[in-house]
């Protein structure tokens, strides 16, 4: 995987969200900053994190948490529920990073799982 060293800013900020549909309209992926600290007298309008989420309906089957890295994203974690895996959905979450202009590097933290999807990659 070729790595440009590149980050969108935005997909860490207060508002920010993108969906899109995947394999065939059966899955929908959304994009949004992660989790936001409490900073006590001060109104917090960006974080560290950026999450997707991959939905089957109504129902949250999958995400994906990234850290920013200041030059690219490293997964914190990612998660398929057992019934939704090997159908493509956690390649088609870093694809949509990478399309929202981010590039991702392996985490030097994975576990067996996340060292067996980047060998695939």
């Amino acid at each position: 995987m070729k790595l440009t060293e590149v980050l969108n800013k935005q997909v860490f900020r207060l508002g920010f969200e993108k969906s899109k549909p995947i394999l065939d309209g059966k899955y929908l992926l959304k994009a949004m900053p992660g989790r936001f600290t409490y900073q006590p007298g001060k109104f917090v309008t960006e974080t560290d994190q950026f999450r997707i989420e991959a939905y089957k309906g109504k129902t949250l089957v999958g995400w994906v948490n990234f850290e920013n890295k200041k030059d690219h994203l490293e997964a914190l974690d990612l998660v398929v529920n057992k019934e939704h895996r090997r159908k493509g959905i956690a390649t088609e979450m870093y694809t949509f990073a990478k399309e929202l202009g981010n590039d991702i590097k392996a985490s030097d933290k994975q576990t067996s799982l996340g060292k067996a999807f980047w060998d695939k990659k």
